[in-house]
Formats: structure tokens, sequence, C-alpha cells
């Protein structure tokens, strides 16, 4: 029986994910017990994977209770359960620990990312996709995963780190590639280090803008010297890629070498490549 003090939230299409980070952006939410009613979801993409594991690590480090409904009957479930999500965030709401379980998906585990364990998830990723691409050089594609993973290490700021999560798409010989977090975002971060050099601060498109140009950075790492996002676009820019960056209210997407970046009402931060 559910407690007339549960707030339920029905999960099933891609206005309900943008409520999902508006809620961790503006925690509203003032019930001791969560539940997510999955029973009607339908086809789970990468960064949809991210922003439920994320949800409910949030919600378990802001002390509540969370439960999810599924249902047995749907063929998507299979695929949530088998790739362990539910599990990984129960070993995941205070330190970071692998999940080794799938075992029919063509996906890695989701991984919780900080500087202690990026160099070993980009060397994993690098030998995974090698799996599905034997006779392809996928340096460009490892450099673009590392770049990803050191800009939200880097920059996000977020309480809860940052996530990742590969799946390959046998029927389409397609990688997807997702690195997630609930940090400041992009403009924040660039505004942020306008400020502290005596500069102006920039529009959120102009922040994105800038975050994308060559030898940019807000923050200077050995590993990540001034790179910027700028290696990502140039890898998508001349191969058949597609870029999605989404944060605060600003959208980019890159198809086929053509960059176009939309203002969006919806505060929505996922950094993906496929």
């Amino acid at each position: 029986m559910i407690s007339s003090k549960t707030e339920i939230i029905i999960v099933s299409d891609d206005k309900d994910y943008y409520r999902l980070y508006e809620l961790m952006q503006a925690f509203t939410l003032t019930e001791q017990y969560v539940e997510l009613d999955l029973t009607q979801h339908k086809f789970y993409t990468p960064m949809k994977v991210l922003i439920l594991t994320q949800f409910i690590i949030f919600l378990k480090r802001k002390g509540k209770e969370v439960s999810v409904t599924l249902n047995s009957k749907n063929k998507y479930t299979r695929y949530i359960e088998g790739i362990g999500l539910f599990e990984f965030c129960r070993k995941n709401i205070d330190s970071p620990t692998t999940h080794n379980g799938i075992h029919s998906q063509t996906a890695m585990p989701i991984r919780r990312i900080n500087t202690e364990n990026m160099t070993e998830y980009i060397t994993m990723a690098a030998d995974y996709f090698s799996l599905f691409a034997p006779s392809k050089d996928l340096t460009i594609l490892n450099i673009s995963i590392s770049e990803l993973v050191n800009n939200v290490v880097d920059h996000s700021k977020s309480d809860i780190d940052a996530y990742i999560f590969c799946q390959y798409y046998k029927s389409k010989n397609e990688i997807a590639v997702v690195v997630s977090d609930i940090g400041i975002g992009i403009p924040s971060s660039v505004n942020q280090y306008l400020k502290g050099i005596g500069k102006e601060n920039l529009s959120e498109q102009e922040c994105v803008e800038w975050a994308l140009t060559q030898n940019y950075s807000s923050k200077t790492k050995p590993h990540n010297r001034g790179a910027g996002l700028s290696n990502i676009v140039s890898f998508c820019e001349n191969t058949v890629s597609s870029l999605r960056i989404m944060t605060n209210n600003i959208a980019l997407v890159m198809v086929n070498g053509k960059r176009n970046i939309l203002s969006k009402k919806r505060k929505l931060k996922a950094r993906s490549l496929k």
C-alpha cells in the first residue's frame, strides 16, 4: 500500500526527464518517500540511464526513501535490469563502486567518475570498444572520451561526481557515449573564470561558444591543458559523428559537422558523443 505521504513521479518520456533534472537543480520534494513509476517507460537511451541514476543517488543522499515500480511485461524493463542500474545506485550512494554485472547487453557498466578512477575507465573503454571494431583505429574516440571525462571532473563541481555510460548498437554499428553531471554548468563555470581574471560576463550561448574554442578552458590541469571541448568538436566535424551538449538553458547539436546552438528553457546538463 502506498503511503499518503509518498511522492509519485511517473517517468515515461522526454519531458519527464527534464522534470527530474529540474528537481535536482531546485530541490522541491518535501515528502520522505519517493516512488519512481517506470511501468509505462519505453526505450532507454544512455542519457536517460544516467539521468535516472543521478536522480536516485541524489534523492538517497538527501535522505529520501526511494522505490521504483516496474512492469515485468515491458521488454524495456529487462534492459534496465540487465545493465544493473538499480544495483549500481545502491552501491554508489557515498563512494564510487564499480558494477560489473552486464552480460547480455552490449554496454559498459555505468561508472561514477572522479579524478581517482578516470584514467582506469578510459583504458577500459578503449579495450571494450576494440571488441566491436577490431580493425579500426579508435585513438580519436578514446581521446574524445578522455576529454568528456576530464571536462566534467575539472569543471562540474558536482556534489555526487560525474557519471558515464556507453552503449554499442549493433544494428546501427554505432557507439553512444554519455557523460553527465549535476554541477554548475558550462555558463556558470566560464563566467566564474572570466570574473576571476577581471572580464565581463558572457551570455549563456557565448559561454558555450567560448568553451568550444581551441585552447580555451576555465581551468587548466596537466591532463587537460587548455583544450576545452575543442578536441571533440574537431573529431565530430571530421567524422560521421554527432554531438549534443545541454547545459543550463543552452543546447548545442552537431551533426555531420554542422553546429547549431539553441536557447532552451529547460535546465538539463549532459555531454553525449556517438
